[in-house]
């Protein structure tokens, strides 16, 4: 699943997702992604750090954190100290803005592998 509420990246990311033969799920909306979450059951949530309307993805973490979600967070942006404590413990993944997605399908295979 991809949350992004920057299009071009997340139609770009989603392209780049289902040509590796993943089948994608995409929202840049904060209530839809709250739906589509338990609905579709995704096996990785990549997910900007900040979305639109005040929203960003640490809430969204943090509803479903007990879940077993896979989360990839992406960000050109300063992170929480919350969020440094999830990934210095592998409770999630961080890329900074811009990534590549050779780096992005490297850490969904080391995610998929565990």
């Amino acid at each position: 699943m991809v949350i992004e509420d920057e299009a071009i990246i997340a139609l770009d990311l989603s392209y780049k997702l289902i040509d590796k033969g993943f089948t994608v799920y995409q929202t840049d909306d904060y209530y839809k992604a709250l739906e589509y979450i338990p609905d579709k059951k995704p096996d990785i949530i990549i997910i900007d750090l900040k979305l639109k309307h005040g929203y960003n993805g640490m809430d969204i973490y943090n509803k479903y954190k007990d879940d077993d979600y896979k989360f990839i967070f992406i960000s050109g942006q300063d992170h929480t100290k919350e969020l440094d404590e999830l990934i210095e413990t592998g409770k999630v993944q961080f890329i900074d803005k811009p990534f590549t997605f050779e780096d992005l399908f490297k850490k969904i295979n080391s995610i998929l592998d565990n």
